[in-house]
């Protein structure tokens, strides 16, 4: 059919999409029945319902480990020192090695290259500064947050710092690495304020340290803890790569 809009609308006797090209079978009473195959929710398989297990009820305090009862299902009693479960998870607990350690080890490789960069880095920084007269210190603002930008946060100078000008980069990127693209950011800031050399060799040494580990007795903070660094080693990997290649 054709109206006054100058082209034309298409319908369908054969209940059918002209341009997606879908079509369905003439209706019928079964395909809005919830409980028959032709008509049931393809989610809940036609039940009404949804049988899931809820994490929060199964662990409801995660601050707790295994070993201390963190399974709230299991019921009180079950982690008795006698009991048949707590020696099955002590057996486990001496036969396999800690998550958080497993992780550490199937990446040593990486941790290896970054102790290895870090060093080559900071032989190489310490001859550039060895042969200056003279370094650049600026006001650095000494907590910078991306929040200041986003949120239009009052900026408080209370804590500023006469130091070289990567200080703020610094505290940047490990404030909020992995909150935005990071390159970015660190592309166009290069771009109106250029670096020394010095300057950007120290600041590329800095964000490729990752925070140290401090382990407790809760493994499951262990493991994220050590989860959480390895990306961190990963990202700042990915993004300070591109300047070497330059060179």
């Amino acid at each position: 059919m054709n109206f006054c809009f100058n082209s034309d609308i298409l319908f369908s006797e054969n209940i059918a999409c002209a341009d997606c090209g879908i079509n369905i079978q003439e209706f019928e009473p079964r395909m809005f029945s919830f409980n028959a195959p032709f008509g049931k929710c393809e989610k809940c398989d036609g039940l009404g319902t949804l049988m899931e297990i809820d994490p929060d009820l199964v662990i409801p305090n995660k601050n707790l480990s295994v070993m201390e009862g963190a399974i709230a299902t299991w019921g009180e009693g079950r982690l008795k020192d006698d009991s048949w479960t707590y020696a099955i998870l002590k057996a486990l607990s001496e036969e396999y090695i800690r998550p958080s350690l497993y992780i550490l080890i199937i990446n040593s490789s990486l941790i290896k290259a970054n102790i290895s960069f870090l060093k080559r880095e900071l032989e190489k920084w310490y001859k550039m500064i060895n042969d200056l007269d003279k370094i650049r210190v600026v006001y650095n603002h000494n907590n910078l947050s991306i929040d200041h930008f986003i949120n239009n946060k009052f900026i408080s100078w209370d804590k500023f710092l006469v130091d070289s000008p990567v200080i703020d980069l610094i505290n940047l990127y490990k404030n909020d690495y992995n909150k935005y693209d990071f390159s970015l950011f660190l592309n166009e800031y290069f771009k109106h304020f250029e670096l020394l050399d010095y300057e950007k060799t120290l600041l590329f040494i800095m964000i490729s340290m990752p925070k140290t580990y401090d382990f407790t007795n809760n493994e499951l903070d262990n493991t994220i803890m050590v989860s959480k660094s390895i990306s961190y080693i990963e990202d700042t990997n990915k993004l300070i790569r591109p300047y070497y290649s330059k060179q």
